[in-house]
């Protein structure tokens, strides 16, 4: 509990060490957890009025980078974990603090399904929309944020506001000032206000006897430009359908890993999922998170020789061309759950298991007008760039996968606000740090290299980003100082702080009025 004297001993609190997925960034604070909105409303106004005080909010504690790390006031919103489903108008109103894996175990029985989940079951909604995070559902369903019906949200000033997103006919001159709080707060890491409660729209499977199954075909291809001339169809055709869980001839999940050597060897794997109420079961590996040898492979994983070797036998004995596995969607849409419980139970050990991934999104143009082979073209061409990129900083990713994102809604931090493009993100697990800094200079490099012709795609903002402040600024644009000039309006005092945000924008962030880490703003 908080010290003798402290205005708020009553909300339970504690001195915390905090960390991140990637285990590369950590900080000390005071982590406060209320369960109520009067309680955050006196956390803020507690903050406003003693000087130099600010506060971060957090909840599962799964960002890559220091998105959700603060070295002064933590506000947890863990308790917030109501789940109200209403099956009748197909939504659920969650608190902000509630997990997808238990948000996902209300709507299962119902055959309701979330439309979009990262991929571990104890990240939050809150946390997750405050990334308007994606998936491999992506590709059909877009990105977290456009399945929003509302959200209630609590400014630093302790107002307590109805957000809901502006109609798609209204210019952003006439939007309310609730609707430019949603836009701005969605994918706002944070940085504007705490959302207490969403409601979401949610899709219906059909009748499921409770439990939901994913089939997934998986094909192989042996250089990068058979996979595009395959992937970018599929994700055509999902754009141009309307897209129906209870339709067993449309692809619901798109997904590719691939992998690549210094001899030139290419290799690829397509995986296309589909929803189904069908009950016989024959289950992937990689969708077997809670499988006891997941932990010993995930630790291997992280020795370059093994994690060839892994790949080598998938890509050549895991998968016979067009064959069909069916998996409980829990285990689907929570396949990192394996990583995760790989990571907490080193770190049982006293051991950090470090990981570094950036997701860059290349543009792509898939309008029904527009010619495939340009998309298919612009894809391979960064794929191929990237590579020697990495091979010339003597690097090999441990995993390496594409996703395509919809375009979407107008998001100011959003990497796809403008156009639709494909994520196409490189991790390396290693606790090396002489790796960990070369993945660093080579992502800085692809940062700069992305931004220019003829890609001129944005980083996304939701893992760890490598990049320069003049990048960033560059990609982000009067998106970005949109934003930043909304933040200097509903938290005038800077109270809210992210130290990734104020890190990575520089700048921006300080003609906000939040100068950078480590100093105080003027109020």
């Amino acid at each position: 509990m908080s010290t003798a004297g402290d205005p708020l001993s009553d909300i339970p609190s504690e001195e915390q060490t905090l960390d991140c997925y990637s285990g590369l960034y950590e900080a000390r604070a005071r982590v406060y957890t209320p369960t109520k909105v009067d309680e955050v409303r006196r956390i803020f106004a507690y903050a406003r009025a003693a000087p130099g005080r600010c506060v971060t909010l957090r909840a599962g504690g799964h960002a890559f980078d220091a998105q959700a790390l603060g070295n002064d006031l933590v506000v947890s919103m863990k308790g917030f974990d109501s789940i109200a489903v209403d099956a009748d108008q197909l939504t659920v109103r969650v608190g902000a603090g509630a997990t997808w894996g238990a948000i996902l175990s209300k709507l299962e029985p119902l055959g309701l399904v979330p439309a979009v989940t990262v991929t571990t079951e104890h990240a939050t909604a809150g946390g997750t929309l405050a990334g308007d995070c994606l998936s491999r559902f992506s590709p059909a369903f877009g990105k977290e944020g456009s399945w929003v019906e509302s959200v209630e949200f609590l400014t630093v000033q302790g107002e307590l506001l109805v957000c809901t997103p502006p109609p798609g006919n209204v210019p952003p001159s006439q939007w309310t000032r609730e609707e430019r709080v949603f836009v701005g707060a969605v994918g706002g890491l944070g940085y504007l206000g705490a959302f207490v409660a969403i409601t979401y729209r949610v899709l219906w499977v059909g009748q499921t006897h409770g439990r939901i199954g994913v089939s997934t075909t998986v094909c192989e291809y042996r250089t990068f430009d058979h996979l595009a001339e395959k992937l970018v169809p599929a994700v055509k055709q999902a754009q141009l359908e309307t897209s129906d869980p209870r339709n067993p001839h449309q692809h619901h999940a798109i997904y590719s890993a691939l992998s690549f050597g210094a001899d030139g060897n290419q290799e690829a794997l397509l995986l296309t999922s589909t929803y189904t109420t069908d009950l016989k079961r024959w289950r992937m590996l990689l969708y077997r998170p809670r499988l006891a040898v997941r932990v010993i492979v995930e630790w291997l994983n992280r020795i370059e020789f093994f994690a060839k070797l892994l790949w080598k036998f998938a890509f050549r004995f895991g998968y016979r061309e067009g064959q069909k596995f069916v998996d409980d969607l829990k285990d689907f849409a929570f396949f990192m759950d394996g990583n995760v419980r790989a990571k907490r139970i080193a770190k049982g050990f006293g051991i950090d298991l470090k990981t570094i991934q950036e997701t860059f999104i290349v543009p792509i143009d898939l309008d029904p007008c527009a010619d495939a082979t340009m998309a298919q073209e612009r894809l391979v061409q960064w794929l191929e760039h990237a590579r020697a990129v990495l091979l010339r900083h003597d690097l090999e990713p441990t995993f390496l996968d594409v996703l395509f994102l919809p375009k979407d809604l107008p998001f100011p931090l959003s990497a796809t606000a403008d156009s639709a493009g494909f994520a196409v993100s490189y991790a390396f697990e290693t606790n090396d740090e002489d790796t960990l800094g070369r993945a660093k200079q080579a992502f800085a490099q692809l940062a700069d290299d992305l931004w220019a012709a003829p890609f001129r795609g944005r980083v996304y903002l939701v893992k760890n980003v490598c990049a320069s402040r003049e990048t960033l600024a560059a990609m982000y644009g009067d998106h970005a100082r949109e934003f930043f000039a909304l933040k200097g309006t509903i938290d005038p005092g800077c109270v809210l702080r992210n130290e990734f945000l104020e890190r990575t924008f520089g700048e921006l962030a300080e003609e906000a009025g939040c100068p950078p880490p480590g100093t105080q703003p003027s109020l």
